[in-house]
């Protein structure tokens, strides 16, 4: 993926409160100054899909997760243009996850068309092999769930299996997200726009842990 280097980029994480840094404490109230629910993206890009949420879910938090600098400033810009208070950033590698949240404290888990690493030497790098549900089970509620999206077919199949051997329950599966038209309040990533223009399924899963 070619990122294009933004000259305000550092200026505006640096001027912003909305970035938590790497020595957080894990006391989400007080950064959002309530005990509302809180909704995870990893990988957010440059921010629709967490600022359109933010937006029409005053009553819940949200966090977005993103490692590249130029991608998350454009993030946080939106986020500060909307003058949102209920959106937090984090900028680090999603592996490091629990390093932010010390106890289940996740309500809604919600992973977006992330890279799919088709090569099989890679399959550990996909946000949904079970080293990765092992980590959203420890930071996810009981009756926490994870929605996923993607426009891959063998990584949703391979998902699908992953989560079903892992201890999470499928709920709603949706091999074309957008032709089934189920009652699914969805909102759509940049990414997500792109495949609609040229037709592509969107395939769509929740999951939750079982307990």
């Amino acid at each position: 993926m070619r990122i294009r280097k933004k000259k305000w980029a550092r200026t505006v994480l640096f001027e912003s409160e909305k970035i938590i840094g790497r020595d957080f404490d894990g006391n989400w109230e007080k950064y959002f100054n309530n005990e509302n629910d809180i909704c995870v993206e990893l990988g957010c890009g440059k921010g629709k899909f967490i600022t359109r949420n933010a937006l029409e879910f005053k009553g819940k938090n949200f966090v977005a997760v993103e490692k590249y600098l130029d991608i998350i400033a454009s993030a946080v810009k939106k986020a500060n243009d909307y003058g949102l208070r209920n959106v937090f950033f984090i900028m680090d590698d999603i592996k490091n996850l629990e390093k932010y949240f010390l106890r289940p404290q996740v309500s809604e888990l919600y992973i977006n068309f992330c890279d799919p690493w088709p090569k099989n030497k890679h399959i550990k790098r996909r946000l949904t092999h079970k080293t990765f549900l092992d980590m959203y089970k420890k930071v996810l509620l009981p009756e926490g769930r994870i929605f996923f999206k993607t426009d891959n077919k063998n990584l949703f199949d391979f998902s699908l299996k992953e989560f079903a051997n892992n201890g999470f329950k499928l709920g709603r599966v949706l091999f074309d997200l957008h032709k089934e038209k189920p009652e699914v309040n969805n909102i759509e990533t940049e990414y997500e726009e792109k495949f609609m223009r040229l037709n592509m399924p969107i395939f769509y899963c929740e999951a939750s842990q079982i307990t």
